[in-house]
């Protein structure tokens, strides 16, 4: 195994908090449906299920290594995301708006859309354009190094 060239992070501020009052109001719904109706059990079952994948987006750890580069999300379910460097074409610095994408977490498609964006907050972002004609965008701390060993 590679010996990693770069490790980069990026917590986000708002997933705890959201994901907490999700649960909340999940449980409490949950509680309630009890004296009114089945359809505020099913409600409240989607916000604890909206609580869990909003915990999916509550970190990123990037590493990369001479052969690729793997976006790991924070729970433990998650599956890593991997790019062969050999597939990248170039890589830069782009600002990156939560709202311009629509809003936080993983947004658009490689496979059908030929970009996406790793969002966890506003700021800088790593860019990379794939040999394929794809574009992904990772908001990740520490930008510039990440750059830097992607282009050396």
């Amino acid at each position: 195994m590679s010996k990693d060239l770069w490790t980069g992070s990026c917590r986000s501020r708002w997933a705890t908090p959201m994901a907490v009052l999700l649960l909340a109001l999940g449980l409490a719904g949950a509680v309630l449906s009890v004296f009114w109706s089945a359809a505020l059990l099913i409600s409240s079952s989607a916000l604890v299920l909206s609580s869990a994948i909003v915990m999916l987006f509550r970190r990123i750890e990037m590493t990369i290594d001479r052969q690729e580069l793997v976006v790991r999300f924070s729970a433990p379910w998650s599956w890593p995301m991997r790019i062969a460097r050999k597939n990248i074409a170039s890589v830069s610095i782009e600002p990156v708006s939560p709202l311009r994408w629509g809003g936080y977490g993983y947004r658009g498609s490689l496979h059908l859309f030929k970009k996406a964006a790793i969002v966890l907050r506003k700021g800088e972002a790593l860019s990379l354009k794939l040999k394929n004609g794809r574009t992904l965008l990772i908001t990740v701390d520490r930008t510039e190094e990440a750059v830097a060993v992607l282009d050396g």
